[in-house]
């Protein structure tokens, strides 16, 4: 078991390379499509996550088992859908603007769907804090418009209810005792099979290249396997509500590297989006932190 600065630190690690995606596919300056992207990344992900399957004592025999089950080809389906539409939002929105998109609408869909498909009714407290995000991301949507990327601003959108869709089907899993590995690998390694088709018809030049080849193994190994097993291990110390609230690190970190390393530009209305948006996230750290305090001390543990 790792000390509780030990994980914070890890659970700002996680975060940190989750805020560098954008940044690093604008960096590359590649010609590659976002589909060649997302699924180059899933693709390297779901190697090394089987390869490191027995790491966690979990076997890789009867992987593909875990294929059958409807929650599993939804994860699939939406892990593969919002590496795409990330890639291509972010393109066209920018960075900065295209991660607090996704990042303030992810809790927004994922209570919505919560409520659908868990039969989790709505708190006043998360219909206050969604109304903040939402109010936030209202802003950020008209900065969109004003700056000529729409679908930019959409595909973001469907981004952050792909990660939610993702995010409730792996909840329904996870609730049946499956590990948090095995669960990635099953996920990532159907999503990987599901975009291999169309990831081979790409041009796939950019993967001769040096760089391509970095940009490949940076996105797949470092901003989904490395980030995630640093989130899981930061979860195991300090729980669900302080991971939430250290995650707020992830839109920061993204605009702040926007702005000064892609030299990308939020307007007044913009940084009032960003601070809504953030005000809505906070809010809903701090309720998940009553909660959680409220909950018995074997459940939290849990």
């Amino acid at each position: 078991m790792i000390s509780a600065r030990l994980g914070v630190a890890c659970i700002l690690g996680g975060s940190t390379f989750f805020a560098t995606i954008g940044t690093a596919q604008a960096i590359a300056g590649l010609d590659a499509s976002p589909l060649a992207l997302g699924g180059a990344r899933l693709i390297v992900a779901s190697i090394a996550l089987i390869l490191l399957l027995p790491a966690f004592g979990q076997p890789r025999l009867g992987l593909a088992r875990m294929w059958r089950g409807r929650a599993m080809i939804i994860a699939a389906l939406a892990t593969a859908g919002f590496q795409v539409s990330f890639f291509a939002g972010v393109r066209q929105a920018g960075v900065a603007l295209g991660t607090l998109i996704v990042i303030g609408s992810v809790p927004i869909f994922t209570g919505l769907l919560s409520w659908a498909f868990l039969r989790q009714r709505p708190t006043l407290g998360w219909l206050a804090a969604t109304a903040v995000c939402l109010a936030g991301l209202a802003l950020l949507f008209w900065q969109g418009l004003a700056a000529g990327s729409p679908v930019g601003v959409l595909l973001c959108l469907v981004t952050g209810l792909g990660i939610a869709t993702y995010a409730v089907a792996a909840r329904t899993m996870l609730d049946t005792g499956m590990h948090p590995v095995r669960l990635m690998a099953g996920t990532f390694s159907l999503g990987a099979v599901i975009m291999l088709p169309i990831v081979l018809v790409q041009p796939l030049g950019w993967l001769t290249q040096p760089h391509g080849i970095a940009l490949a193994l940076y996105l797949g190994l470092a901003t989904m396997v490395l980030a995630n097993w640093l989130q899981l291990q930061g979860l195991t110390v300090i729980g669900p509500a302080p991971t939430m609230t250290l995650n707020l690190a992830e839109p920061l970190i993204a605009t702040v590297l926007g702005v000064v390393v892609l030299g990308e530009h939020l307007s007044p209305l913009g940084v009032e989006g960003l601070m809504l948006v953030m005000a809505g996230l906070t809010l809903q750290s701090v309720l998940l932190a009553r909660q959680e305090n409220r909950q018995p001390a074997a459940t939290t543990a849990a």
